[in-house]
């Protein structure tokens, strides 16, 4: 009887402070993080993609890997990778070094966003702090905690906030402590990927793009872009930038509308995907229809999360033919895919049960990702084929290009044990993991890498051992 009343108490005192909370509201101006604008663009400066190929010093190798979307599954299994690629010395000019450190360039999405903005921000830090400090917590708990108490159900009756913010303060809480893109490190370059929610298209955290929105990214917070990139849609609310566009003149839209033409009227026209990128990256520079962008999960417009270096690409196209467009000549190129989609292979189809709504639910939500994830996969193995072209057509013009690709793809479709397989595949995408499911991603990001034969390859070409210690 005494239990049941002191319950009844606090339950009542929770409704007075969620009451007063809710009469006070709107006292104290709450609103979203509004990114700045520019009035003038300058190319040449900011945090841009293709910097990463600029460095005469990478020239004999770059490493682009690219961090699917999943959740918790996603970010420990790129984890995994990280502290794979980690392990392996290699001799690159003439110096003994961690394959991890030539890496270049970092995609990510959604789960794997997170992993590649805090391994972009800090470095060998992830191997210490990533863990406990993300990976081993419930994450999905904390982030519900923050939004049903008094003061978070405050915050969401203004209408320019949503759980999408409240996911921005959790993640810059634990992990990303204020830092700007301004503040990231130079290698690698990390490049977040959103979908925008009114037209699908593909936005990234690049300086690129936001010179369409005549704003500044070296003040953005990079946990509001893990934000915008990881907010699922129904689950999540979206997370809204400032369109600033006309503010800093129309030289963005005069040379998207100039690579259009030149393109139109060459023998190599634009392909439809091409066509369609240029006119999202438009769409983007209309300030005064669109003043405001509402950006949802990257997964969804591109879940494998590395399009970003095929649309670098199309945006280049007449000053280069190979990938990466770079400044200098690149030897060796090394792209290492990191999915982890469950949706194709599910273990739904081993017993005759009628699904439940949960398995559907996941299935609409898995299967579209992981098709559109499959599609970026075998735009990546079509590399070979490219190189192929181009080696025959360096040796007709005598130009120099990459002497060497390697594709290398980690999933789940590739690991060979049975029951390890059946127990990835059957993981769920939520923000919570076990320890014996964090060792069991994390284990997998590494054989699959280990395991692979252009990896294997690769060592064998450049010379390399495995260090035998922990990163």
């Amino acid at each position: 009887m005494d239990h049941s009343f002191s319950r009844t108490r606090r339950f009542l005192s929770w409704l007075l402070a969620l009451a007063f909370a809710l009469a006070t509201a709107g006292c104290g101006g709450t609103s979203y993080f509004r990114n700045v604008p520019i009035e003038t663009l300058t190319p040449s400066t900011g945090y841009r993609a293709e910097q990463a190929f600029f460095d005469p010093d990478q020239a004999e190798v770059a490493v682009v890997l690219s961090f699917s979307g999943g959740g918790s599954r996603a970010s420990a299994l790129a984890y995994g990778v990280l502290e794979e690629l980690a392990r392996h010395r290699v001799t690159v000019r003439g110096q003994t070094r961690r394959l991890l450190d030539e890496v270049d360039l970092v995609y990510g999405v959604s789960g794997g966003a997170v992993t590649a903005a805090y391994y972009g921000a800090y470095g060998d830090r992830i191997f210490t702090d990533f863990v406990p400090n993300f990976l081993s917590v419930d994450f999905q708990w904390a982030l519900g905690r923050d939004i049903l108490n008094p003061a978070g159900l405050t915050k969401l009756l203004e209408p320019t906030i949503g759980r999408g913010d409240f996911l921005q303060e959790r993640l810059d809480q634990v992990l990303f402590k204020g830092i700007t893109f301004g503040q990231m490190k130079d290698r690698p370059r990390v490049v977040l990927g959103a979908t925008d929610l009114s037209t699908g298209a593909r936005f990234e955290f690049t300086q690129n793009y936001f010179d369409l929105l005549c704003s500044d990214l070296s003040t953005f917070p990079v946990a509001r872009a893990v934000a915008a990139s990881t907010t699922l849609p129904l689950w999540l609310a979206p997370i809204t930038l400032d369109n600033h566009a006309g503010r800093c003149g129309d030289a963005a839209v005069r040379a998207l509308q100039a690579q259009q033409k030149q393109q139109t009227q060459s023998a190599n026209r634009l392909s439809p995907g091409d066509q369609i990128l240029l006119e999202d990256m438009l769409n983007y520079t209309d300030g005064k229809g669109r003043p405001f962008l509402h950006l949802v999960d990257g997964g969804l417009s591109d879940n494998l999360g590395i399009r970003g270096l095929f649309d670098m690409e199309t945006l280049s196209r007449g000053k280069a033919l190979s990938l990466p467009p770079a400044a200098v000549h690149i030897r060796r190129f090394v792209i290492i895919t990191v999915n982890a989609a469950t949706g194709m292979g599910s273990t739904i189809d081993e017993k005759p049960d009628v699904p439940n709504t949960s398995a559907v639910f996941g299935a609409l939500v898995d299967l579209p990702l992981a098709r559109r994830s499959r599609e970026t996969e075998l735009l990546v193995r079509d590399l070979e084929r490219r190189h192929a072209e181009e080696l025959q057509n360096a040796k007709e013009t005598g130009a120099q290009g990459i002497e060497d690709y390697y594709a290398i793809h980690v999933g789940f479709r590739g690991v060979t044990n049975t029951e390890a397989r059946r127990t990835l595949l059957s993981l769920p995408t939520t923000w919570k993991l076990s320890p014996e499911q964090i060792d069991l991603l994390r284990g997998a990001g590494a054989t699959l890498v280990r395991e692979s034969p252009d990896f294997q390859r690769l060592m064998r070409d450049i010379g390399a051992e495995a260090a035998g210690v922990k990163p």
